[in-house]
């Protein structure tokens, strides 16, 4: 079976929340991106997901039309994102 192949393009975000906002100190991020295929158009409906490297707590979503997914408030280290869609060969990145 030949399968196309996805990219995905990784954007990282880390963010202090603010003690006003919230009692304590504690540090979030966010990773966001888009998945494109090798032609660079928008693949939709790519599952997505984002896994802590040291607690193996997971998030999962979903791409959007325009290819584009986003993981917020994610407690900051080191993340293993994976990307999957029928018909394409399965993504990984390590160490985002």
């Amino acid at each position: 079976m030949n399968h196309k192949r996805l990219v995905v393009i990784v954007f990282l975000l880390a963010v202090l929340v603010a003690q006003a906002r919230v009692a304590r100190a504690d540090l979030y991020g966010s990773i966001r991106g888009t998945v494109i295929d090798q032609t660079g158009a928008a693949v939709v409906g790519v599952a997505l997901t984002a896994t802590n490297v040291a607690t193996n707590v997971s998030q999962s979503v979903t791409s959007g039309a325009d290819g584009s997914y986003s993981f917020l408030e994610l407690p900051i280290g080191d993340y293993t994102l994976q990307a999957e869609k029928s018909g394409f060969e399965t993504f990984t990145a390590t160490r985002i």
